[in-house]
């Protein structure tokens, strides 16, 4: 019977020619034999007996010496993975898969990255022909990570993503999701740096692929938060945040980190060389014939421009509103947060996933606002981003009594006769925040004293004030002296009373 992959038969040849032309020392006669059994598998049983006598004769004297370097052990791989399908029925074919896989375990690490990566394909090429077990074949992919192998952890990565892409094409196998995320958790704390990286870099780009896009995956990849590696913490903060991994550098011992999509480079390469020669083209006055052409890379273009990675462009919200518990997760890194000695980059991410946690969940971490008053310097790098994280971490639930102490911090800082007309200008700004989301932390003689900035000379500082006071106009007139309230609010407060707004706001 022939190979069920190939539907047309060869005429067998002579037995005598058979036993004279393929001799297992020759490499050359390999893909030959391949190609003759594929076509016509009765007939080359006994070849393909010797042949796989010979492949684990060698494969048992890899294993007593993994280091040594064979040509011939890759070439008899690539024959038996292409011609075990046309003989799977047999029980000695069907172990193959668990005999590659048991030589990989074992001595991944002492093998030369040929056999290496000759293995892994074979095995490749046997877990297609449904000869290997799905979950078992993924799951020491996973484990190979371990290796410092960088091409093969590549190859791995991009393979595993395909995989995984592609069993879950038409719908989704809940079964080996389910057993894959089980599996996960263990690997992202996996006490090796590489195999905890690779293996939640391979999360991320499954979940950016809305392969795994379910709240499992986000409380997985949230664990990473609290990884010794700055970079796991990098890439699962930003990856919370909704931001696009790829800007990260990363900055642990192998700068192997997440890498851009390659097909993506490609398209935008191809969509680049278009618009130059259609520039080319209309400049020697050759224009007129390729309007679709040129109308397919503008959008080509514009498409690229805004990131395929990107969660705006993918419409959807930051993963951060999935995790199971925001409260406990929120404390727990702030807790991390207080005690860290990592870049100032890293805490400042930190921060924002703190700030964002409350913000989205409503969350009370009344002890953060206290926290945040060392960073609310002017000398402080990036004080900007510190006190928009400040001012988003507050909501109508933070009692004012909690966020006091910041916002003195604030007034005693920037807004302040001897600050700079830039420094006062983002400490209004940095209030109007604050006082938008919390009103009832400043009181009516503060409040009366930055309300005078709006005579300042500089035109930045007159603006923030303006709009501080249209802050209190909308929220608590009855705060603001008579001339600042202006004639709405006036209006508003003649028709409900302002001892009554005043007794409400005080009670």
């Amino acid at each position: 019977p022939a190979c069920p992959a190939h539907s047309a038969v060869e005429a067998r040849p002579a037995p005598a020619m058979v036993a004279t032309s393929h001799t297992l020392g020759d490499l050359s006669k390999w893909p030959l034999l391949q190609n003759k059994i594929k076509r016509d598998a009765g007939g080359y049983v006994d070849e393909f007996n010797r042949a796989l006598l010979h492949f684990r004769s060698s494969l048992e004297l890899f294993r007593l010496k993994p280091s040594a370097e064979d040509r011939e052990l890759p070439a008899l791989l690539s024959f038996i993975s292409n011609v075990a399908p046309c003989y799977k029925e047999r029980e000695d074919v069907r172990s193959l898969a668990t005999e590659l896989m048991g030589a990989l375990e074992a001595h991944a690490d002492a093998f030369t990255h040929t056999i290496r990566m000759s293995l892994v394909q074979a095995l490749i090429l046997l877990r297609n022909r449904d000869m290997a077990p799905h979950v078992e074949v993924l799951g020491l992919f996973f484990r190979l990570f371990r290796t410092h192998d960088r091409q093969l952890r590549r190859y791995l990565h991009e393979h595993i993503v395909g995989e995984i892409k592609n069993v879950n094409l038409k719908r989704k196998n809940h079964a080996l999701n389910r057993s894959l995320q089980n599996f996960m958790y263990s690997m992202v704390a996996d006490e090796n740096v590489l195999a905890a990286r690779h293996s939640l870099d391979v999360m991320v780009e499954l979940h950016r692929r809305r392969v795994w896009d379910d709240a499992k995956s986000v409380n997985v990849i949230a664990t990473a938060a609290f990884s010794k590696s700055g970079h796991m913490v990098t890439v699962a903060l930003r990856f919370l945040l909704g931001r696009d991994v790829e800007e990260d550098d990363g900055s642990d011992d192998d700068d192997d980190a997440a890498r851009p999509d390659p097909e993506l480079r490609r398209s935008r390469e191809r969509a680049v060389a278009d618009s130059r020669k259609l520039a080319l083209n209309s400049c020697l006055g050759r224009i007129g014939k390729k309007k679709r052409k040129a109308a397919r890379c503008q959008k080509a273009l514009t498409k690229n421009h805004v990131g395929k990675n990107s969660t705006m462009a993918r419409g959807a919200f930051a993963p951060i509103a999935l995790l199971n518990d925001p409260q406990g997760f929120a404390e727990k890194l702030f807790a991390q947060l207080r005690n860290s000695a990592a870049k100032f980059e890293l805490r400042l991410l930190m921060m924002a996933a703190v700030s964002q946690l409350i913000a989205s969940h409503q969350l009370l971490l009344l002890n953060y606002y206290p926290w945040l008053q060392k960073y609310a310097q002017p000398h402080q790098p990036q004080v900007s981003q510190v006190l928009a994280y400040a001012a988003q971490a507050c909501h109508e639930l933070v009692p004012p009594d909690a966020v006091d102490p910041l916002v003195k911090a604030v007034v005693r800082h920037f807004v302040s006769d001897k600050s700079r007309p830039e420094v006062i200008a983002i400490g209004l700004n940095t209030l109007r925040e604050i006082c938008s989301r919390v009103p009832a932390v400043l009181d009516e003689s503060l409040l009366g004293d930055l309300v005078q900035y709006r005579k300042d000379r500089d035109k930045n500082v007159v603006a923030a004030a303006r709009s501080l006071i249209g802050v209190y106009r909308e929220a608590h007139p009855e705060l603001l002296h008579k001339k600042d309230r202006g004639k709405d609010a006036s209006a508003k407060l003649k028709a409900g009373g302002a001892d009554a707004r005043a007794a409400a706001y005080r009670a």
